[in-house]
């Protein structure tokens, strides 16, 4: 909202104080004892976790680097750069194979894409997949400066359903169908007539009484 509002001066002030009031309801929602709770039980897991795994840098290595790299040395060390097929790294598959429900190809999902696709399939479909999110929200951030904000607003779940979540959940299946519809719905939008004219009005107010006015239509 704030990044939309900025390109959109008449509409800062606006903005800001709807932004301004949004913070002071969290901030008094806060002090409530069930939001402390929650609030205090995140924090200690958050803490916890970077303290066992080497803080930030460890973090980093652990949960974005390390997924991507061992499922990449796993594909090669294997032979198996043409891949073991679409659905062997689901539970399904595991139930299957060995008897119990068990991540066959880890966790995350460059692991899982890379362990099914194999190295040359599974970087080219993770590289399109995070392609697509940087279209969106280069484009939602592009149709804001004509006052269509609904893509960026879209742009953030948008970005990490397509490049870090699950997709073998039916659930974020959908989250990620219905999202990135929508995301490339609004990219198509039309600002209607009405807009467009206030769009002009508000230009003409920021640039003041030296902007270039529009010459008239000749009656002949």
């Amino acid at each position: 909202v704030a990044v939309a509002a900025f390109f959109g001066l008449s509409q800062l002030a606006d903005s800001v104080k709807v932004i301004v009031a949004l913070i002071i309801v969290a901030a008094l929602a806060a002090q409530l004892p069930v939001f402390g709770e929650a609030m205090g039980s995140l924090n200690l897991r958050i803490s916890s976790a970077s303290d066992s795994e080497g803080g930030t840098e460890g973090t980093f290595i652990s949960r974005v680097s390390a997924p991507l790299t061992n499922a990449i040395e796993s594909s090669t060390s294997q032979d198996h750069w043409y891949g073991n097929g679409i659905g062997m790294g689901s539970n399904v598959a595991a139930t299957l194979l060995t008897g119990s429900a068990q991540f066959l190809a880890g966790e995350g999902e460059a692991g899982r894409v890379i362990f099914e696709f194999g190295s040359p399939g599974g970087l080219a479909f993770m590289l399109f997949r995070l392609l697509l999110a940087l279209m969106i929200m280069a484009k939602g951030l592009s149709k804001v400066r004509q006052h269509q904000p609904l893509a960026w607003f879209m742009a953030p779940i948008a970005f990490t359903l397509l490049t870090v979540n699950v997709l073998e959940q039916p659930t974020l299946q959908g989250f990620m169908v219905i999202t990135v519809g929508f995301s490339l719905a609004a990219l198509k939008l039309r600002p209607s007539y009405g807009e467009r004219a206030s769009a002009i009005v508000r230009e003409n107010e920021i640039s003041g009484p030296r902007a270039r006015q529009v010459p008239k239509r000749s009656r002949s």
